[in-house]
């Protein structure tokens, strides 16, 4: 059975730039994504994801780091990574909120989500 991700980003280019980012590297993994933490959250009611991306800051609404806190109410064991492109104290505070990981936009590269997403929770 294909694995299932779902992401949160409010920027529509960035949004579909990731859906492509991760249908290249994995050609049988399902891509969701969604413009905001509140939709997210939503679609986590209905559907089984294997693992959740979210950025920091999603517009209007709720933010990246009440997504985690709210995930993390009802799964403890998702995958959750946050995406920013801010560093330092944010990437402290999402692991403390619960995220799995952190990655900063200006780093992210096809080598960078293979090793540190594809191949650890996605295989």
């Amino acid at each position: 059975m294909p694995k299932k991700m779902i992401i949160a980003e409010d920027d529509e280019y960035l949004r579909g730039s990731y859906v492509e980012f991760f249908r290249i590297l994995k050609k049988d993994l399902e891509v969701e994504a969604v413009p905001s933490g509140e939709e997210l959250l939503e679609r986590m009611k209905n559907s089984k994801y294997d693992l959740v991306m979210t950025d920091n800051d999603l517009g209007r609404g709720i933010n990246g780091f009440e997504v985690i806190a709210r995930i993390r109410e009802f799964d403890k064991t998702i995958p959750i990574f946050m995406v920013s492109g801010t560093e330092g104290l944010v990437e402290k505070f999402a692991i403390e909120q619960g995220a799995t990981g952190y990655l900063v936009k200006k780093y992210l590269s096809l080598g960078k989500i293979r090793g540190e997403i594809i191949d650890k929770y996605l295989s």
